[in-house]
């Protein structure tokens, strides 16, 4: 009997939270075909199901509220469950942005002038480093030279864990400055070692230089130089499920860097909530067309922590 008010309970929570306990099955399915998904055994459907469910409650809780500037969605990630990461409830307090070249404009974009590549999808690589890295020495080139490139990304993961010994991100582009430079996509060889000596470099670099940590200003100015490789806490399940605004999840702190994003440019929305434009390589299915909003001046999800860029 206990099971069954249970049971009765979660079914008018869930229709409440706007699914429809009848058409749960269809949904569901729909989705799964939508996004290509299947799964070996019957378990691991009906695992992945109760995620899904429990996913759909979290979005359609959060998006009926009228007091955030983001929206979230049950994308191809919906199955998923970011791992929980507790921290102390407490308000983190951020000095105001402090910028020394008084004549940076209010709003800049690096993709209005061409020199910002595709949006890539890692997939199972796990190597969003490595994108990110060959992404930035991209724009650098394009905005040196006139030329914007597809650079391997996989000849950054292969030849620079091969030189570093782990981890890329310390002294990336000093690694890709090391090697020669870069090959594009369509002329490196992928392998399991270093071959880039198969391929002709088409954009160098010299170098990483540091922004300082937790300084938006400094970071903005640095990105009216060139794209900026950012160190991010992607772990908060509302940016998995990311779809549109100005993310402000005050759960995304700077405590858990696991993530790397291209930064691009920033703005203002139309209620004044400013933000950071970042480039992510979860594919175009993700956020608006594979790019987020963070929201801008209170370091939201360590974005100024550990900010770096080629020069």
């Amino acid at each position: 009997m206990k099971l069954l008010i249970l049971c009765v309970t979660l079914a008018v929570l869930r229709s409440s939270l706007g699914i429809n306990p009848a058409t749960e099955e269809e949904e569901w399915q729909e989705w799964k075909a939508r996004y290509g998904k299947s799964y070996p055994t019957d378990e691991e459907d009906e695992d992945r199901r109760n995620v899904w469910l429990e996913n759909y409650d979290y979005v359609t809780a959060h998006n009926a509220r009228n007091d955030v500037t983001y929206k979230m969605e049950l994308n191809k990630f919906a199955d998923e469950l970011s791992p929980a990461i507790s921290y102390p409830d407490h308000e983190e307090v951020h000095e105001e942005i402090v910028v020394n070249d008084k004549s940076a404009p209010k709003a800049f974009d690096w993709r209005k002038k061409g020199v910002v590549g595709a949006v890539k999808n890692q997939g199972q690589i796990g190597y969003a480093e490595a994108f990110v890295a060959a992404e930035c020495v991209e724009s650098l080139h394009a905005i040196q030279a006139g030329e914007l490139f597809d650079l391997s990304a996989q000849e950054v993961e292969a030849c620079c864990r091969e030189f570093l010994q782990l981890p890329i991100e310390n002294d990336v582009f000093g690694c890709i400055h090391k090697i020669g430079g870069l090959c594009t996509v369509a002329t490196y060889i992928p392998s399991s070692k270093c071959a880039n000596a198969s391929c002709l470099p088409v954009a160098q670099t010299q170098g990483t230089k540091y922004v300082p940590k937790n300084d938006e200003g400094a970071l903005l100015e640095a990105l009216l130089k060139v794209p900026v490789f950012v160190t991010v806490n992607a772990s908060p399940q509302s940016f998995l499920l990311y779809k549109s605004g100005v993310y402000s999840d005050p759960q995304c702190t700077g405590r858990n860097l696991d993530h790397v994003l291209q930064l691009v440019g920033y703005g203002t929305d139309e209620e004044g909530n400013a933000y950071w434009i970042c480039k992510n390589s979860w594919g175009l299915d993700w956020g608006m067309e594979g790019y987020v909003n963070i929201q801008r001046g209170v370091n939201r999800c360590g974005i100024a922590e550990a900010a770096k860029y080629p020069y």
